[in-house]
This record gives structure tokens, C-alpha cells and sequence, in this order.
């Protein structure tokens, strides 16, 4: 017999998720996509997540002091600003 902890079913995450409920995350990540598409074509700004601005500054400040060092020096202070 193979007991679950009953917190997380509560918590309605769910062990084996079905294809329908994976293709229901896919309907509703499409409609979220399609109005920020249509946000744009209307000409509303989409403000970025303050964590993009601020990765957004220090590289573009890595990029103008480019000429200032070597090119692994560059690469290297580019590599830091980057997490995947």
C-alpha cells in the first residue's frame, strides 16, 4: 500500500496530473500570451518585472565599459549577470 502525505492533496497538488489538465495550464498560458500581444498592438506599455530592469542595467553597463577591458574580462562580467 502507498501512502501520500495527505498536505499536499489538500493543497490540490496533484501526484499524477492528467493530459486534460496539462492541456488546460497550455489553454490558459496561451490566453495570458495573447493578451499581452494585443496589450502591445494597442500600444499599452508592459512594464517588466523589476528583476529584468535591474539585469537589463548592469548589462547594459557592462556593454558600454566594454572598451575598457579585454574581451574575457567582458565575457566574464556578462557570464556573472546571466543566471539560467
Amino acid at each position: 500500500m502507498v501512502t501520500r502525505n495527505t498536505g499536499y492533496v489538500k493543497k490540490g497538488v496533484n501526484w499524477h496530473p492528467t493530459l486534460w489538465k496539462f492541456i488546460d495550464a497550455l489553454k490558459k498560458e496561451e490566453r495570458l500570451k495573447r493578451l499581452n500581444i494585443n496589450q502591445l498592438l494597442l500600444g499599452q506599455v508592459v512594464e517588466p518585472k523589476k528583476t529584468y530592469r535591474v539585469i537589463d542595467a548592469r548589462v547594459s553597463n557592462i556593454v558600454c565599459d566594454y572598451a575598457n577591458g579585454t574581451f574575457t574580462e567582458f565575457l566574464r562580467a556578462i557570464a556573472h549577470n546571466l543566471r539560467f
